[in-house]
């Protein structure tokens, strides 16, 4: 089982209305910070 950087509740939304996204485990799991989003 996965041990996640972050719990459930302290996840949320940073911009309304704009989507999702797929993160790997090193953001997820690892806690790693995002380094490049691509818009479109």
């Amino acid at each position: 089982m996965k041990k996640f950087a972050l719990r459930a509740d302290q996840i949320r939304p940073l911009v309304a209305g704009r989507g999702g996204c797929f993160a790997t485990d090193r953001i997820t799991v690892e806690g790693r910070k995002v380094r490049y989003l691509k818009n479109g």
